[in-house]
């Protein structure tokens, strides 16, 4: 059985398409786990009809919780599994019919802890655009979400897997001590989870402010005290993990911002790392040609931000960058 959560956040106006790809799935051992985490909308009224209705077809579970934050609904959806894996669905998103299967199969073929596929992001006006993992060390850290994974439920339990009760990056700490957990995972070119870009999301508003409240700096600093010492992950690929986020991080909150916070934002963060990792400007992955499996575009980026952080015009870049037009500025991804 794949328990499968997805916790919800006044989400009524995409959860019947995700709760939809659900029901149109060919595999059918699934445990449904819907997580309310304090709507004031309809959302509520909605789980509930759906988990009435559909009942006999498979368990549902149906968690009305406070609205303390997404990492506490994902929370509150662990303590409750009863399937062999966990697997994780945002309300804005959808998948494949296919997926389930494409991915258990997987699992059983690999033996594995933990699968890790490939998505599709979804564009407003219906353009799509998927991205397949490759076989190589690398690929599963282009995607950080606890979504387009199964996730063993035995190791979760065992190493007490949790997710971390902070704005940005409650999920990379999640993934990050799974994969740390085991090594056994394994990558999937499959790519039938859709990762719907909705500009009213979380991650296109709360997340691009620049304040203590979405600092990235308690998920590092909480990173720094708990994965050590590392297990299965390298050190470099966690070291370029970190710049490459860093680097995100600053191009996504300094769209439009004052030069002063973008600058200060830069500064505590560059700060942080050069304390904790000392050698990281000399990072062997910060290349155009590594590290080996992620996106050229984004090896790119880190590649010439690291370049200009090491002349010394990283600064002065980001002022010219926060006053472009938002139409001017490049894709991460």
């Amino acid at each position: 059985m794949i328990s499968l959560i997805i916790p919800v956040f006044n989400g009524e106006q995409t959860l019947k398409r995700c709760l939809t790809s659900v029901l149109r799935q060919s595999y059918q051992d699934v445990e449904l786990i819907l997580v309310d985490n304090g709507s004031a909308d309809d959302s509520p009224l909605l789980l509930q009809k759906f988990a009435e209705r559909y009942r006999e077809r498979f368990p549902i579970r149906f968690l009305r919780e406070e609205n303390r934050g997404i990492a506490h609904a994902r929370n509150a959806g662990l303590d409750c599994v009863t399937g062999e894996y966990i697997t994780f669905i945002d309300q804005d998103d959808y998948i494949d019919p296919d997926y389930l299967q494409t991915l258990a199969e997987h699992a059983a073929r690999a033996s594995a802890d933990i699968v890790v596929s490939g998505y599709c992001m979804d564009y407003p006006g219906g353009k799509k655009r998927r991205v397949r993992l490759k076989q190589t060390e690398w690929a599963k850290y282009m995607i950080i979400a606890p979504w387009a994974k199964l996730f063993r439920t035995d190791l979760v339990r065992k190493r007490n897997l949790r997710f971390l009760d902070v704005l940005k990056g409650e999920d990379v700490y999640f993934v990050l001590h799974a994969y740390n957990s085991t090594g056994r995972i394994a990558v999937s070119p499959y790519a039938g989870y859709h990762w719907v870009q909705n500009t009213a999301s979380l991650s296109h508003t709360g997340h691009r402010d620049i304040n203590e409240r979405s600092d990235l700096l308690p998920l590092f600093q909480q990173l720094d005290d708990s994965l050590y010492p590392l297990e299965h992950i390298s050190g470099g690929h966690l070291e370029y993990f970190l710049i490459k986020t860093m680097i995100y991080d600053l191009l996504q909150c300094g769209k439009g911002k004052k030069a002063s916070e973008t600058k200060n934002y830069y500064r505590s963060l560059t700060a942080w790392l050069n304390r904790h990792y000392p050698d990281h400007l000399r990072n062997p992955y910060v290349s155009a040609r590594k590290p080996q499996g992620e996106l050229l575009s984004v090896r790119g980026i880190v590649w010439i931000f690291e370049t200009m952080r090491r002349i010394g015009v990283a600064e002065a870049f980001l002022t010219i960058y926060g006053k472009l037009p938002s139409a001017l500025h490049g894709a991460w991804r």
